[in-house]
């Protein structure tokens, strides 16, 4: 007795156990094949959106709104506390014990921080009306569409598997078989997986399009928040030049400057060249071969001579009436306190050169 033929979706099957190729399946499993392991051509989506992919979206759209209540809240919060602070403030201000210098700061103080608890008070409100409420429906129309687009879609898949279904059975149940047939078979086989992979096709294209829009609306939105943000911190700053400000941030170094050693208490701001530069070496000079000390007494001294008028014939005036005053005078008799400059702002190294004895004398002539 004859065995009876084997059907296309057997042998396909047992094809597919004995030898693994990159061909495409059988038609058969059409609806079961992964779609990220398809090849649609040039012409097919640039990128597969898989139902996995959709539901990491959907949960960070969730993720995202529930956050954001959270910022929100948060926000009230720090509103009502900078409230509390700044009335805090107030009642200090109006007591008999600060001075009037005093109490006008901590007013400025406290004014600030009502400005403050206000417009955290108005990023809550932006926040909740311009970005949660019209995104929370957002995200429910966007999970509608995804559940009802992917039941019609598998749906629709079905059906068309269906069909090549009953195309196999019709052409293995003909009684008569011939190479015509077998043709005409295969070719409306054809045409069913095509229009079956065109369907594939056009559905992905529209989950990436769909996707593109959803997150085109969720930028929108996030650039509101990130507006009213930068508008809320804008005004803070703009009340650095408030005339009562001003000087209370003056006063205060900068609170958040945190790197480097620490400052000592003594030191002050100069735009002078460091000490280390201007410190005065005893080693002589490479290029003079004289120390630097040396150097300087010489243009002291060089200065205080050129103060004195000579003769026509290049002597001095030998009058020691007019030379007693600079006859006993030496740079080692300047007292740094006589110069009309601040001692603590003069260089120690200039007042270690006019404190070091002179090597000579002015002499009367």
């Amino acid at each position: 007795m004859p065995s009876r033929p084997r059907s296309l979706r057997a042998l396909a099957f047992a094809y597919g156990k004995r030898k693994s190729s990159p061909e495409p399946p059988s038609p058969t499993f059409s609806d079961t094949t992964n779609a990220s392991a398809m090849n649609f051509g040039p012409s097919g989506p640039e990128k597969i959106i898989t139902r996995a992919n959709l539901k990491a979206s959907l949960q960070a759209y969730e993720d995202l709104m529930t956050t954001s209540a959270e910022y929100r809240a948060a926000l009230m919060t720090m509103s009502r506390a900078t409230a509390a602070f700044a009335d805090a403030l107030e009642n200090c201000s109006g007591l008999k014990g600060p001075s009037y210098e005093a109490s006008t700061r901590l007013q400025a103080a406290s004014g600030l921080h009502h400005l403050m608890g206000n417009h955290w008070h108005v990023l809550a409100e932006v926040i909740e009306k311009k970005f949660e409420k019209p995104l929370h429906q957002h995200l429910e129309t966007y999970r509608t569409i995804i559940r009802d687009r992917s039941a019609s879609y598998e749906r629709a898949l079905r059906e068309k598997s269906q069909v090549i279904r009953d195309t196999e059975k019709r052409s293995m149940n003909r009684q008569e078989r011939n190479l015509q047939s077998f043709r005409e078979a295969l070719a409306v086989l054809q045409r069913q997986v095509d229009d079956l992979d065109n369907m594939k096709a056009s559905h992905y294209r529209e989950i990436i399009e769909h996707e593109q829009e959803v997150w085109e609306v969720v930028q929108g939105k996030a650039c509101i928040v990130v507006r009213s943000s930068m508008d809320v911190f804008d005004r803070f700053t703009a009340k650095a030049s408030d005339p009562i400000l001003e000087p209370m941030l003056q006063s205060v170094p900068d609170p958040f400057d945190s790197y480097g050693p620490p400052q000592a208490e003594d030191q002050i701001f100069s735009i002078l060249a460091p000490l280390s530069i201007m410190t005065s070496s005893s080693s002589p000079s490479p290029i003079t071969g004289h120390s630097e000390l040396d150097s300087t007494e010489a243009i002291a001294s060089d200065k205080i001579a050129s103060w004195l008028p000579n003769t026509s014939n290049g002597a001095m005036y030998s009058s020691e009436s007019r030379m007693g005053d600079f006859a006993d005078f030496s740079l080692s008799n300047l007292d740094p306190s006589s110069l009309r400059l601040p001692a603590d702002i003069i260089p120690q190294t200039f007042v270690a050169a006019l404190r070091r004895p002179a090597e000579g004398r002015i002499q009367a002539a």
